[in-house]
């Protein structure tokens, strides 16, 4: 579908009240892949004095001399030949009359072509357009760089910025707003599969069933969606096989170093590496239980950050050569089976989003999953306000049409899961999320706190 811009308030303010300063502005903007960065400032930028440029991977010579060729057929003026980014600005700077906001896109590309352009445009800024009408925004793909070699407190530009910006996916409510004809479940479904990633989510007709769209786009063979993940590694990465290995293993359950290299096969004293790229890559994260105030390196499990990946290895990656001939039928029987069972831990983050904005009891400061052992609670949320005395709300979710016997006995379960969780708290609370809840008012009335997908 052609994506409608919809949402990015929050963004769009930051960049707004950024440009609307009485000072020259610097902004880095940042975020991996697929996010939508491009579109964000391209929507902030259309009706206001702009030059934007997008970065290739070239001769920094070879790309300066584009710039200007660009700008000049751009603003329909000459600027003469530059040998320096100072002399060609100079020249520009000449040209302009209003405040102009100056864009460069995939600006790592440059820094890996040719690391000096960093105190290049260090000295740019400090001699020239920080005395300028002039808004600068440098844009990239490449997270790790754009920490470490812009905003870093060892680069030549660090403590010039005047704000950065790391746009991130968008939550399950915003995604849901691009398919207002689906009904809640279908959209839950949807967000299972394309996470809250723009690119893909254009991928999707919402004048299609959900499993119409899996069909047309992740099981067929040349679709953008099918190869996606091994295109993004290889964009991004030179060993994509062992990168490869190590998702799959994460995907599969590996959560801790130990278990990630003896599943991969990758030697455990090179294990930390390959996860600090696909860190930095935002394709994985860890997590630490909630309750856990100072967490240490045996507390961390690994997991995949978004459901387009899960999908995708889930019901992809291993039916690639049925995709690649059409022959799906299988691929179709195993996923009607399963898909049920795999919603159920996209619903858990679903719910965990969806209860900053239900009345709750608690005013959470921390929002989270909880674990011990062989134990585990789905929704912990704290209110920590109160010192050494917490408030507690614990919460289980089931992706099932449940009855009120059914709830309760949930419940129960969780109450006594409950007492294995260390904390001085002064008051607890207990409750639910399910995918359909029968006698929701009885429970309330009975204290509990339970919602179904009616509530969101």
């Amino acid at each position: 579908m052609i994506l409608k811009f919809i949402n990015r308030e929050r963004e769009l303010k930051i960049l707004e009240e950024a440009y609307r300063s009485q000072r020259p502005g610097f902004l880095p903007v940042y975020g991996r892949r697929r996010v939508g960065k491009t579109e964000l400032i391209k929507h902030f930028i259309k009706d206001k004095a702009h030059f934007y440029f997008l970065a290739k991977k070239r001769d920094i010579a070879l790309e300066l001399e584009r710039f200007r060729l660009k700008f000049s057929e751009e603003f329909n003026v000459f600027i003469p030949e530059s040998k320096t980014w100072d002399e060609l600005f100079e020249y520009i700077l000449k040209q302009i009359k209003e405040k102009l906001i100056i864009v460069i896109d995939e600006f790592p590309f440059w820094i890996e072509k040719d690391s000096a352009i960093i105190s290049d445009f260090q000295h740019l800024w400090d001699e020239t357009l920080k005395k300028k009408n002039i808004f600068l925004i440098l844009c990239g793909s490449s997270v790790s760089i754009m920490e470490t070699d812009v905003l870093g407190y060892k680069s030549p530009l660090y403590g010039r910025r005047t704000g950065q910006l790391e746009v991130t996916k968008l939550n399950f409510a915003e995604f849901s707003k691009f398919f207002p004809r689906w009904g809640i479940e279908d959209k839950i479904k949807g967000y299972g599969a394309l996470d809250g990633i723009p690119f893909y989510i254009q991928e999707f007709d919402q004048d299609k069933s959900f499993f119409d769209n899996v069909r047309d786009t992740f099981w067929k063979s040349g679709s953008i969606l099918s190869k996606e993940v091994e295109f993004l590694l290889s964009q991004e990465l030179r060993e994509v096989e062992v990168y490869l290995s190590i998702l799959r293993s994460i995907f599969e359950g590996a959560s801790t170093l130990g278990e990630i290299a003896s599943k991969s096969n990758v030697d455990i004293t090179n294990i930390n590496k390959y996860l600090r790229v696909l860190i930095d890559l935002r394709y994985i994260t860890t997590e630490t239980p909630v309750s856990i105030e100072k967490p240490k390196r045996k507390n961390f499990v690994y997991k995949l950050t978004d459901n387009f990946f899960s999908f995708w290895f889930n019901y992809v990656y291993p039916y690639r050569d049925e995709v690649e001939i059409g022959e799906i039928k299988r691929l179709e029987a195993a996923f009607k089976k399963d898909y049920d069972r795999y919603l159920g831990y996209v619903f858990e983050e679903i719910c965990k989003q969806q209860l900053r904005s239900l009345k709750l009891p608690i005013t959470p400061t921390k929002i989270g999953r909880w674990w011990y052992k062989e134990d585990e609670i789905d929704i912990l949320c704290l209110d920590e306000t109160a010192n050494d005395n917490k408030e507690a709300l614990f919460i289980e979710c089931k992706w099932k049409e449940l009855d009120e016997k059914s709830a309760l006995a949930i419940i129960e379960k969780l109450k006594e899961k409950s007492k294995l969780v260390a904390l001085k708290r002064k008051k607890e609370y207990f409750g639910m999320i399910a995918k359909k809840l029968d006698g929701k008012e009885r429970l309330r009335n009975a204290g509990y706190i339970v919602f179904d997908t009616r509530d969101f």
